[in-house]
């Protein structure tokens, strides 16, 4: 009973131990995260992630400290770096397009349009070719091949900071390579072709009943004599109409939308003129106007643009999107306006504004003389018809009186 009593201590005090260099480690832990460090630099941020800003205190000799707030633009890399960088994305995209293409001179399969290259500042736009071989995700559409192949050109646009490249990437395509099963359709199509020529006076055309040891049977497939046509063409019809309508519903809606939209963005630029010109960032702008813009149509779009900033989104490419989403001129011009404007400080986007202030100014006025007139043609045919009327009213008595 003695050692046993012992064994019991001797577990609940290395327990006790346990628990206490735990609670010890997480002191220090938390005493050592809460510590200061002194910084010697600040990282900047690599292109297309936008500026970050950072906040520090600075410290002087008395001990005294204030805060100051640092913003850092992203990197920008020299003549040199670029056409570093551009050999090496052309060199990387000429061996990856291929995929599972044995070179450039004997395509069979799809290829691999690269949108952007791993590791890399720069991206890719590809041009598929006149002749329609490939589609925008670069499949090969069999069916515009000729048999004997093909020879055709595509390009690569690469892109890094303000740079451009083109590289024209010539290619042989080679004669496609059909399945079994889309040759046993050519040869049933060759097939009742050759009955069609051999049957030309019959008044019945006799299908071949077997192709290649394999029995074929036929349906037919057109509408024409079945039941419910008539339903199916009423239906038809009514679907048409319907769709019509609400395709001319959404036209109008999308034009309502646009105009309000045009009316807006002086309200837009006129806020943003505001507070750029008092010193704040364009990213706490943005976050500012998404409350104050919930009642506008741009005020949607421009909280998204504020959540994909908090989700990690570069601030140039949000700024963009914002405009691209829109879909208007301005608000794509002045999208782009932003993002560029990240490097180059807000005197230029000051300048832009102003000029977009003055000119949407006389645009408003344009607008409103434009859209009178429009009204004054809608009422054309209310009055005329109103006209109508009350000569009807005053000359059918009179004749009546003959």
């Amino acid at each position: 009973m003695k050692y046993n009593r012992l064994g019991k201590y001797e577990k609940e005090t290395a327990c006790i131990g346990v628990i206490t260099l735990l609670l010890v480690g997480g002191a220090f832990l938390g005493v050592w995260e809460q510590k200061e460090e002194r910084l010697y630099f600040l990282e900047r941020p690599a292109w297309g992630q936008g500026e970050k800003e950072h906040t520090l205190l600075a410290e002087d000799n008395a001990g005294e400290r204030q805060e100051i707030k640092v913003t850092v633009r992203e990197k920008a890399y020299s003549s040199e770096e670029i056409t570093e960088y551009m050999e090496k994305a052309a060199t990387y995209v000429k061996k990856e397009f291929l995929g599972k293409n044995e070179s450039q001179d004997k395509i069979r399969e799809d290829i691999i349009p690269i949108g952007q290259v791993p590791g890399l500042p720069v991206e890719v736009f590809w041009d598929m070719g006149e002749e329609g071989y490939f589609d925008k995700q670069g499949r090969l559409i069999k069916e515009k091949i000729p048999k004997e192949g093909a020879n055709t050109r595509i390009m690569a646009v690469f892109l890094c900071q303000e740079e451009r490249r083109d590289v024209e990437i010539p290619l042989k395509i080679l004669p496609p390579v059909w399945t079994n099963r889309e040759l046993w359709r050519q040869s049933v199509e060759k097939a009742v072709f050759e009955k069609e020529e051999e049957q030309i006076g019959e008044e019945k055309i006799e299908l071949p009943f077997l192709e290649n040891a394999n029995q074929v049977a036929y349906y037919q497939k057109d509408l024409e004599g079945t039941k419910g046509r008539e339903w199916l063409i009423f239906s038809l019809s009514a679907g048409t109409l319907l769709y019509a309508g609400l395709k001319k519903e959404e036209k109008e809606r999308k034009e309502r939308q646009r105009r309000q939209l045009l009316a807006e963005y002086p309200v837009l630029i006129e806020k943003l003129l505001l507070y750029l010109g008092a010193g704040a960032s364009i990213r706490n702008v943005f976050f500012k106007l998404q409350e104050e813009g919930k009642s506008k149509l741009w005020g949607r779009e421009l909280e998204r643009a504020c959540q994909e900033i908090r989700n990690g989104e570069p601030e140039g490419a949000a700024y963009v999107k914002f405009g691209e989403r829109i879909g208007l001129l301005p608000y794509i011009r002045l999208g782009v306006l932003l993002s560029q404007n990240l490097r180059s400080g807000t005197r230029e986007i000051l300048e832009f504004l102003e000029r977009e202030a003055e000119e949407s100014f006389y645009k408003r006025k344009e607008q409103a003389k434009q859209s009178g007139e429009e009204i004054g043609v809608k009422l054309l045919l209310p009055m005329g018809m109103l006209l109508l009327l009350t000569l009807g009213i005053i000359m059918v008595p009179a004749f009546l009186q003959f």
